[in-house]
């Protein structure tokens, strides 16, 4: 059996898998830390916490 796939689908699921295997292997780090995501909200036109 022959593959009649085209060649730029084959080539875009390559291009695809090796980003998401670029994403995977670099963990990211934090986007806040514990204490800020603690202290809460601030309303933005007093700057005072909610």
């Amino acid at each position: 059996m022959t593959d009649h796939r085209d060649p730029a689908d084959a080539r875009l699921d390559e291009l695809f898998g090796a980003w998401r295997a670029e994403i995977d292997e670099v963990p990211l780090p934090a986007l806040v830390d514990p204490l800020r995501a603690v202290g809460g909200p601030m309303h933005p036109a007093t700057g005072r916490r909610a």
